[in-house]
């Protein structure tokens, strides 16, 4: 019995909530990833190609497959990033980037933790694998390796796991392909997106392709786009409306 309360009993001086074993401290695991990248990345989800990151954590990403995923990828992954250097406090408030890319005794330390991300990722496989890549690919993003950063998102994305997970990367891969001015890229991406079975996706990826074409001087286009949107959750309305109101005037 001692033994099973050891294993039952959480664990107040742990630092790293990977290596708990409770449904609790998985899920607290799982919002600190989505809130680590949505404080990243602020900026960008004011011009909305980054909402989704908030409509799934309400959304509930994370199952029972988590739980019972690699835990040992976990571990992995929490002592890598464990050791990986602080970003500038700045860069939240877009005033700072969150390395300097002069130092190259930085940028190096950066380089060498995507790297050992990934070979966990190779190892692993799904949802832990799903983490480690996106991981590495913040990492990478970090080092200003935006071809890695690509790569990684699109293992990601190629993983069997639940689909709320291969929607998130798809969708981040289609920011990344807009910040790095691949437009054609970034539709090809989230065009089928826009008959998800997910209303919730649905909608982001309606949204997100209709403002690129908003940008590419194509009103039709993305009033056709947008009105395929028929459910959004509460989050997207506001700019869902908005859009349609510069599209209308």
């Amino acid at each position: 019995m001692a033994d099973v309360k050891e294993e039952t009993e959480p664990k107040t001086d742990d630092l790293l909530p990977e290596f708990d074993d409770s449904d609790e401290d998985v899920l607290l695991q799982a919002q600190m990833w989505v809130y680590n990248l949505v404080m990243g990345q602020w900026k960008k989800m004011l011009y909305g190609f980054g909402g989704v990151l908030l409509v799934v954590l309400a959304h509930g990403l994370y199952t029972d497959s988590v739980i019972q995923g690699q835990r040992s990828v976990h571990a992995e992954l929490a002592m890598v990033k464990y050791e990986l250097p602080e970003p500038n406090p700045m860069a939240q408030y877009g005033l700072a980037p969150m390395d300097n890319p002069n130092d190259e005794k930085r940028m190096t330390s950066l380089r060498a933790s995507a790297k050992e991300l990934e070979r966990i990722a190779g190892e692993g496989s799904g949802s832990a694998a799903w983490f480690a890549w996106m991981d590495a690919a913040t990492v990478w993003e970090r080092a200003n390796e935006r071809d890695a950063q690509i790569v990684a998102i699109s293992k990601a994305s190629e993983l069997s796991v639940d689909d709320s997970l291969t929607m998130v990367a798809k969708m981040q891969l289609a920011n990344v392909y807009m910040e790095a001015d691949k437009i054609d890229e970034a539709i090809a991406v989230l065009q089928p997106l826009t008959s998800a079975s997910s209303p919730e996706f649905k909608a982001q990826a309606c949204l997100n392709l209709s403002r690129i074409y908003m940008t590419q001087g194509n009103p039709e286009k993305a009033k056709e786009v947008l009105g395929l949107i028929d459910q959004a959750p509460e989050a997207l309305q506001n700019e869902i409306m908005i859009l349609q109101a510069r599209l209308e005037g």
